[in-house]
């Protein structure tokens, strides 16, 4: 097994997966977003092996690639506010890294590549719960956030190309909002650890617009949980595959439920700037594909989530 971006937030909790599993994993990741500190645990393993590399490397890629029976493709600029300030960032990266790996992968005769996709390419969805045939209504691209949303889709045309023209199995996997420990916890990580880290420090969430605007997030748990289940089951290539929750929450409602959960009930309240420019109203997968495919379906509560995540932190600023 190869996962790039294995020892970022996503990749390297799969790694621990399938290292449990008693599988041979490498991992390729050029550390921008990830960490050695997220799969330290498996460096003395025989069955595990470290390569630090850039998917935008054709060379490198291929050289690893090499008797490699599934790659989990997990590498990727992630982020909000990188999707505003490195649009060529994210669209490279995403875009041009995605492409390498599939052409890598295929060359080396790879039985299967999962691609991690996301929820951002629905745009402004109109069906709620959204299925995966739901048709995609993105702004114009005047509007930087989109980057990330139209890397990804293109990653999805790539995906579905090599499949049909080479025979390449792949299985595209949406993600929505992924949660859970080791988060990266700047302003440049995801909305939870940026809410969990301000209100740790004692300072109140900061919320973009009247936080009326919705999300689903997916505990990491099972997102992996779903992850493994694309790379096992052969039913699985050429699907395209929401992972997500049930668990719809207003982004006010979550930054409260934090408060509270951390203890600062009382405390802090949240605080309002403006919103960002084209940000969605509401996000909330529909999983029933998922469930007939593969058999997935989340298990963790939102409530549940959240109190390990808070631990997670509270246990790094304590350390």
């Amino acid at each position: 097994m190869l996962v790039t971006g294995g020892a970022g937030f996503l990749g390297s909790h799969l790694v621990d997966k399938l290292m449990s599993m008693g599988l041979d994993v490498i991992v390729f990741d050029n550390l921008f977003r990830g960490s050695k500190s997220n799969i330290a645990q498996h460096f003395e393993s025989r069955h595990f092996s470290f390569r630090e590399g850039d998917i935008l490397d054709l060379a490198a890629l291929r050289k690893h690639m090499d008797g490699v029976d599934t790659v989990f493709h997990m590498a990727a600029i992630n982020g909000t506010r990188y999707f505003y300030e490195e649009p060529v960032k994210v669209l490279d990266v995403n875009g041009t890294g995605t492409k390498n790996v599939l052409q890598a992968a295929s060359e080396a005769n790879v039985h299967k590549v999962v691609f991690a996709s996301s929820s951002e390419v629905y745009g402004h969805p109109s069906r709620f719960p959204t299925p995966e045939d739901e048709r995609l209504n993105l702004d114009p691209p005047t509007e930087s956030r989109w980057s990330y949303a139209t890397s990804k889709l293109f990653g999805e045309h790539l995906c579905l190309t090599f499949g049909a023209k080479y025979g390449l199995q792949t299985v595209i996997l949406r993600y929505f909002n992924g949660y859970g420990p080791r988060l990266i916890g700047t302003p440049y990580g995801q909305v939870i650890a940026i809410f969990v880290k301000s209100v740790l420090r004692g300072e109140a969430p900061t919320i973009h617009g009247d936080g009326k605007q919705t999300r689903s997030f997916v505990y990491v748990d099972d997102a992996i949980e779903g992850t493994v289940l694309a790379g096992e089951k052969e039913q699985a290539a050429g699907q395209i595959l929401n992972i997500g929750s049930g668990d719809e929450i207003t982004i006010l409602e979550l930054a409260k439920t934090i408060i509270e959960l951390a203890g600062m009930a009382g405390q802090l309240t949240p605080v309002h700037v403006e919103p960002l420019t084209a940000d969605p109203r509401r996000r909330l997968p529909d999983t029933r594909k998922a469930n007939r495919i593969l058999g997935f379906q989340a298990k963790t509560s939102l409530g549940n989530g959240l109190q390990s995540t808070i631990k997670w932190f509270k246990e790094r600023e304590m350390s």
